[in-house]
């Protein structure tokens, strides 16, 4: 077995392979690794020996050093109606020695998260735009149903695998209808530090969502009415039953916002 060095140079026996070991006669196949370049393609020839001799060279086989593309990062959540989910996606960093010629998205069912296999192709989506938008009119969407979707990228020599995931659903942000109250129960004030604590509650069931409710955050201002000055003080992160936070620190004589 002979190969060149990628550059249309002259051939010389594969390292293991020399035409002197016997050993290898007999192989049906070997592995290369040595001064592979991924992405150069190179050339291969082999001849077979018996007790008369060395055979002719075989035809010369073309063969590129490369395999499919790394996985792509996983695509990142752009917008939710309730009617589409919107995607932003990056490329896949390593080609595999193969240019990509395109990129798919692929989602399950939607069912709960009961198949491990992304089924369904988004084949509305041209292979190289960095976003996409997935409608229920026309890629089969379903108000109120949660999503996986994954991204895929693809040269000659095949599909890479999943990128890691995205959770979506179809529908239009929850609406929250009435406004934090003050629990005064918990009221406590500090004649030490001066400040004061309070205990702010939320309706928890007074959600209206197309979605199920994942979580809740709490907001307050500065106590100075400051309308760009609000700030996250509490989020449940996927705790849907949270209806209340203990909020301290506060300054006697301030109205806070929340």
């Amino acid at each position: 077995m002979e190969v060149d060095d990628g550059a249309g140079g002259d051939f010389h026996p594969l390292t293991g392979v020399e035409n002197t070991d016997a050993h290898h006669y007999l192989a049906l196949s070997f592995t290369v690794y040595d001064g592979i370049v991924e992405g150069v393609t190179y050339r291969f020839r082999y001849r077979s020996l018996n007790d008369v001799g060395w055979s002719d060279y075989s035809p010369i086989s073309f063969i590129r050093a490369a395999s499919i593309p790394s996985k792509p990062p996983a695509p990142q959540l752009d917008a939710v109606t309730s009617s589409s989910i919107t995607l932003r996606l990056s490329p896949a960093a390593e080609d595999g020695g193969s240019p990509i010629t395109s990129h798919k998205i692929l989602r399950d069912d939607g069912d709960g998260f009961t198949a491990n296999a992304y089924a369904f192709e988004l084949t509305r989506y041209d292979g190289s735009s960095s976003t996409f938008e997935a409608t229920v009119a026309d890629d089969s969407l379903e108000l109120g149903k949660i999503y996986r979707f994954s991204y895929v990228a693809t040269n000659a020599y095949g599909d890479s695998e999943f990128s890691n995931h995205l959770i979506a659903g179809v529908g239009d942000p929850p609406v929250v209808a009435s406004a934090p109250t003050r629990d005064d129960l918990y009221d406590l004030f500090d004649l030490g530090s001066q400040q004061v604590q309070m205990m702010i509650r939320w309706d928890k069931d007074g959600v209206t969502s197309s979605l199920q409710v994942l979580g809740f955050q709490l907001w307050m201002d500065d106590g100075l009415a400051n309308d760009d000055r609000y700030s996250l003080i509490f989020d449940s992160g996927t705790n849907p039953l949270a209806d209340h936070f203990l909020v301290t620190n506060l300054t006697q004589s301030l109205t806070y916002r929340f």
